[in-house]
């Protein structure tokens, strides 16, 4: 015997109003489509909203909800995670806004068009995820990524993230009986790491990459060589309950994760509302981490990306007066800073995992553009024996990796005199011209298990130091050349300086 459920869909939470508000969606889309002013895919949805503002709400009452966000991608994702979800035979199609409509007028239009569909996969525009989530309760919210593809949303990429956290903090963790809803998060993405880290039940999608290990007798246990990134800590054991923790590894850490199993009941509901932090009781090394998300929107200068080392405490620079990539007219960037007022050739830097120092030169440092770095960890006090080597501080950077998705960016930073203000103290504008940009991109080798990145860049700089010397100085320096040249000329003898 086959049983199917049928969906009553909105039509039982209809009002008045609400009855009135889709008819003019329906009305209007026709009348749109006739009139050959667009595809009938905004301005019903439009027209519905103004009639009803609830509507949406009521529209998505009833039905399973996806939701599909991101800077890039999320139109293709809808597709797939729409035609994923039709069925074997195709025969129950969720309603989808498959045509980039991806604001609530679209998202209108789309589910007053299949009132009967039980399930909706909808595309939202990055800035109205919050909306969505309030309105259409949906019950998996799907993060891409967030990053500022565009040169002028720098300032909202960074206001978009807390509001995405804001949102998805208040959503409800997902129980046996239904409700609530599951965040499905590229960890590969610093900005969506952040928001969705907020969120109560997070499946976290990056390389693909799975460890698995046995414990031992004693029921130890030890997982090496791991990638650092967002993290799904699962064990299991014959007879007793799964328990699972999400973590975050960041450079440079070794953690002690204390799990115990509990029998397994005949049924079971966790709800688990503050887990505690983890604590990296295996070392006491004083440290600080770089995060991705402070390298990827913190402003710099100069896009030196150890300029980010002083935020760590007890580092400074070595010279005040410049914020030059190569401090100190060394070739070698890292010279740079100073940890614990030590001298800068002290210093020792790590690029994942191996020395990047120039021994014989007794220079150390590495020089990335800041594309290229992920995250990274200043230790400035009683770094384990792995270090070694420094006498001052450790830098222990992390390189970007390349992903399942094949991704890339182009960036450019410009940088113009006519732009900037006078020195209060200066009589005109410094020359001063700057432009650096550049291209990253990377991907899969073979799928889940080698990837690769690549980054070019290049930084073009005009610049002219000018310094007015008053007539009555110029002579007075002349003259005192005068002197030294005939002091020198009478003491070899032969005119030495002409």
């Amino acid at each position: 015997m086959n049983v199917r459920a049928t969906h009553a869909g909105p039509v039982a939470n209809r009002t008045a109003r609400s009855s009135a508000a889709i008819a003019a969606v329906t009305v209007v889309n026709r009348l749109s489509r006739a009139l050959g002013q667009g595809s009938g895919t905004v301005a019903g949805g439009r027209a519905g909203l103004l009639v009803d503002p609830g509507l949406l709400a009521t529209l998505a009452a009833g039905r399973r909800v996806a939701l599909v966000t991101g800077t890039n991608g999320k139109t293709t994702t809808t597709r797939l995670l729409a035609a994923a979800l039709a069925g074997p035979e195709g025969d129950d199609p969720p309603v989808s806004n498959d045509t980039g409509a991806n604001m609530p007028a679209g998202h209108v239009a789309a589910l007053a068009g299949a009132p009967d569909a039980r399930v909706a996969v909808l595309e939202v525009d990055e800035g109205y995820l919050g909306r969505l989530i309030t309105e259409a309760a949906p019950d998996v919210v799907v993060l891409l990524n967030l990053s500022r593809d565009q040169l002028d949303r720098i300032a909202e990429v960074r206001m978009l993230v807390d509001r995405w956290r804001t949102s998805l903090a208040g959503l409800a963790r997902p129980t046996p009986g239904g409700g609530g809803t599951v965040v499905v998060a590229n960890a590969d993405d610093p900005m969506v790491a952040f928001a969705a880290a907020a969120a109560p039940e997070v499946c976290w999608v990056g390389a693909g990459q799975v460890w698995d290990t046995a414990t031992d007798a004693a029921g130890r246990f030890r997982i090496l060589y791991v990638p650092v990134g967002e993290y799904h800590l699962s064990v299991d054991a014959r007879g007793f309950a799964t328990m699972g923790m999400n973590l975050t590894l960041s450079v440079g850490q070794a953690i002690d994760v204390p799990m115990t199993l509990s029998p397994a009941p005949v049924s079971e509901a966790v709800d688990v509302s503050a887990p505690a932090p983890v604590v990296e009781a295996g070392r006491t090394q004083v440290a600080d981490r770089i995060t991705p998300q402070e390298v990827d929107t913190l402003p710099l200068n100069g896009r030196n990306y150890l300029d980010l080392a002083l935020l760590a405490p007890n580092v400074s620079r070595t010279n005040l007066r410049t914020n030059d990539r190569f401090a100190e007219s060394s070739a070698v960037p890292g010279t740079g800073i100073s940890v614990a007022g030590q001298r800068n050739l002290g210093n020792t830097f790590l690029v994942d995992g191996v020395s990047a120092n120039d021994d014989a030169a007794d220079l150390a440092g590495a020089y990335y553009g800041e594309e290229v770095i992920r995250e990274f960890q200043v230790i400035t006090s009683g770094g384990v024996a792995e270090f070694g080597r420094a006498s001052a501080g450790t830098i222990n950077i992390l390189t970007k990796s390349g992903t399942n998705q094949a991704r890339g960016r182009a960036y450019g930073f410009f940088r113009d005199d006519r732009l900037d203000a006078r020195n209060p103290l200066a009589v005109q504008k410094d020359p001063l011209t700057e432009q650096q940009y550049g291209l990253s991109f990377g991907g899969p080798i073979v799928k889940d298990r080698t990837f690769w990145f690549a980054n070019v860049e290049e930084t073009r700089q005009n610049r002219t130091g000018i310094i007015t010397i008053a007539p009555a100085d110029g002579a007075a320096i002349n003259a005192a050349l005068d002197i030294v040249k005939g002091v020198v000329n009478a003491a070899v003898k032969f005119p030495l300086i002409p």
